[in-house]
């Protein structure tokens, strides 16, 4: 049988089972990753498998004190899972002019989780906005937990964090929640300017 004929064969059975939760890990288990190119991650499934409620994709690096790296080539783009999480990395540039961060989206995305990251490249004065967060149909919750922000500047007309909601109603932040628990911002210019839409 051919991988394309298992795979058919997987969402039938999984459908069969009506199962409910799927949890994706990618295990970054080298001291220092370096992208060749710029990483998209995509999937169909949670529209396959009907049942499917929460469809979870886990990057890390295997233990919290080894001092993963991952180099980012430019920003990551997640699409079709109803949450992410990224631990246990320190995320730099592969080049100084390289912008990194996530672009995130789901029709129907529960919650953003970055724990034990740290975001770091050496302050340049020559760029700047260098790191972005777009997260598309966040509905319920980031969260921020030992995470740090370092050597980067912002202007302000650039969002450091961009925030969508699935939801049409302008109320629907009223029960969005943003989780922070020690976070550190060093050596950063500019670092908030705020925006939310829905």
């Amino acid at each position: 049988m051919n991988d394309e004929a298992d795979a058919t064969q997987a969402i039938i059975y999984y459908n069969e089972l009506q199962v409910k939760e799927i949890e994706v890990i990618i295990n970054i288990n080298t001291l220092t990753c370096s992208e060749l190119l710029i990483t998209t991650i995509t999937s169909t499934l949670t529209a396959k498998i009907k049942s499917l409620e929460k469809y979870k994709i886990t990057i890390r690096g295997l233990t919290e004190n080894k001092g993963y790296i991952l180099q980012q080539k430019g920003i990551t783009t997640i699409k079709g899972f109803t949450d992410v999480s990224i631990e246990n990395l320190q995320i730099n540039q592969k080049a100084d002019n390289d912008q990194i961060g996530f672009t995130i989206s789901h029709s129907s995305m529960n919650l953003i989780t970055f724990n034990n990251v740290r975001f770091y490249r050496i302050p340049s004065t020559y760029f700047s906005n260098m790191l972005s967060f777009n997260f598309s149909y966040l509905d319920n919750q980031l969260s921020l937990i030992d995470t740090t922000f370092q050597g980067f500047s912002f202007n302000s007309k650039n969002l450091l964090f961009s925030i969508a909601s699935s939801s049409t109603q302008s109320s629907k932040f009223d029960s969005f929640t943003f989780y922070f628990s020690n976070l550190q911002i060093l050596d950063v210019g500019y670092f908030f300017y705020s925006h939310f839409s829905s």
